[in-house]
């Protein structure tokens, strides 16, 4: 196995007398006290972990008491103890950072994964574990176990179809299927993360300020170090205008939504639903969501970077909040004035079947065949053999950069929500997600292989607050489904209530079920029983130490 390398591109404010470009590799000696078997070398590593350790080494060159300024650049001020790569960044004097790809690596994962006409569903998740790193290993793990339920819920509810059952079990199925799927998913989620030695490991402590954040200079309470800090108040402000800023956003997205309503109203009226006319305004605001979605999404994470966070965990967790509400709105709120507000089951299904269906081949398109015609334009002349790394790095500058799974989970949660709240409406609902889901793994296979540069290795354990996001479509699957029940005349508002408080119960129940696999809670406990015991055997060795002196 080749060594993972890093590059750094250097802009020309800094290259003066310099060199334009350098290649980062990882160094184990430093290593050999904290890790046993170490002597292989760098094959002891993965390539994620050799490149998380060679970020790590390039995070952790800091400046020290006696650095003032970056030499050469006098504007370029060093504080100590702080990151002298953030501050290389933020003055503007590297251009571009990025790990490169191990060819003899991709084709491999070609083979596996890009070219796996067999089993369309199944990824090579060990592969992709050991060459993205964890955490987007976790986002593939993820699709395939979504895909995986996806193929039992079409196959029941088909089932249910044929045997021309009580179309009210639909709802029924579709509400079940959404929380065993989240259950399953927790469990195999625990399952890994202690496979792979990261269970209750990450995301906790201490988190370091990001680069983007801002402030007055001050020493800070908890490392008394100093580092930026932005006053409280000012930014509650900031916060305040900001969530201003999206309201306004849902009220344009929802203004949007009425004007689609009285066109749509208008062309069933003049030419009747069933014509190619009618379906017009549907497919002109499915196009407008998208395009609307996507620039929203830019906007959203200008208006959180505005809001000036420390942590990049308070970060990303208002970025959430922003992005779901907005989508939600935009995809989801025309659906619920049709059907319980205008009482327009016919135009109901009409635009499910419409926005479902055009958004998934839109946002394929926009993901795929789009960035590839770019790259394939920008690399035409390029010649794809190279005789050193910095060759490959400036052929690899022409790949677009992975911009994080953010997108990636929003658009499974969009898929998701058309599933559990619609499907009584759309019985195809679960089959169109299920052929987008294979399209969306072909696509990743696609995009990370042929398109990206090599994205940056980090570790997580879970897929974090997408957890609760799913739980709450879950959860707001169980009045929407009933309720379009009764809408349908399936049942009576008697019996929906009942039903509801049935299955709001269950659901809870099974929400709050721990998730761990029997087999894996038995080796936690065995190794905490152990950590236990070894750390009291310490304490009695002391004691006794002591005793003696």
């Amino acid at each position: 196995m080749e060594r993972s390398v890093y590059s750094i591109y250097f802009t020309k404010k800094a290259k003066k007398e310099a060199v334009d470009f350098l290649v980062a590799e990882l160094e184990t000696n430093k290593w050999k006290e904290l890790f046993i078997n170490i002597e292989n070398g760098v094959d002891f590593f993965t390539p994620a972990e050799q490149l998380l350790l060679i970020k790590k080494d390039l995070d952790n060159l800091r400046a020290g008491d006696k650095d003032s300024i970056i030499p050469g650049h006098p504007e370029a001020e060093l504080y100590p103890g702080k990151s002298i790569l953030r501050r290389f960044i933020s003055s503007e004097l590297i251009e571009e950072h990025y790990s490169l790809h191990d060819r003899e690596d991709l084709d491999k994962l070609r083979a596996s994964w890009l070219r796996n006409k067999v089993n369309i569903i199944n990824q090579p998740l060990k592969m992709l574990d050991e060459y993205f790193g964890i955490e987007l290993g976790l986002y593939f793990s993820f699709v395939e176990t979504y895909a995986r339920a996806l193929v039992a819920l079409v196959l029941v509810i088909f089932a249910n179809m044929a045997l021309d059952l009580n179309p009210m079990l639909t709802s029924v199925l579709v509400i079940a299927w959404s929380f065993c799927f989240i259950l399953v998913w927790r469990r195999s989620q625990v399952d890994r993360a202690y496979k792979k030695g990261i269970l209750n490991t990450v995301e906790r402590g201490w988190e370091e300020a990001r680069p983007e954040h801002f402030g007055k200079l001050s020493r800070n309470e908890i490392t008394g170090k100093q580092e930026p800090a932005y006053e409280p108040f000012n930014q509650k402000l900031r916060i305040l205008a900001s969530y201003c800023a999206t309201a306004l956003c849902c009220y344009a997205s929802y203004l949007i939504m009425e004007y689609y309503y009285s066109w749509e109203k208008y062309a069933y009226a003049e030419y009747g639903i069933n014509s190619y006319t009618a379906m017009l305004p549907g497919i002109v605001y499915t196009v407008i969501v998208i395009i609307t979605s996507q620039k929203y999404r830019q906007f959203a994470r200008k208006l959180t970077n505005f809001e000036n966070h420390r942590t990049e965990s308070s970060f990303q967790k208002n970025l959430l909040v922003k992005l779901l509400v907005f989508e939600f709105i935009n995809n989801f709120l025309v659906l619920y004035l049709l059907a319980f507000i205008y009482e327009d089951l016919e135009m109901l299904r009409s635009t499910v079947i419409t926005t479902m269906t055009i958004s998934q081949v839109f946002v394929e398109i926009f993901e795929g065949v789009v960035p590839f015609a770019f790259y394939k334009s920008r690399t035409k002349n390029k010649k794809k053999s190279f005789a050193d790394l910095s060759e490959q790095a400036d052929y690899e500058k022409n790949r677009d950069e992975y911009e994080g799974h953010f997108d990636e989970y929003l658009e499974i949660w969009i898929q998701f929500g058309y599933v559990v709240l619609f499907t009584s409406i759309y019985e195809y609902a679960p089959l169109c997600a299920l052929l987008a889901t294979i399209i969306e793994i072909r696509n990743d296979a696609h995009k990370f292989l042929n398109l990206f540069k090599r994205p940056e290795s980090r570790i997580a354990e879970s897929i974090g607050f997408w957890d609760d996001a799913f739980s709450l479509l879950a959860f707001l699957a169980i009045p929407t489904q009933i309720g379009l029940g009764k809408m349908m005349g399936l049942t009576t508002w008697k019996k929906a209530a009942i039903a509801e408080h049935l299955v709001i119960f269950l659901a809870v129940a099974v929400n709050r079920l721990r998730p761990c696999p029997a087999e894996t809670q038995k080796q936690i406990d065995r190794d905490e029983y152990f950590r236990t015991h070894r750390h009291e055997s310490n304490l009695l060795k002391k004691v006794q130490e002591n005793k003696h002196d």
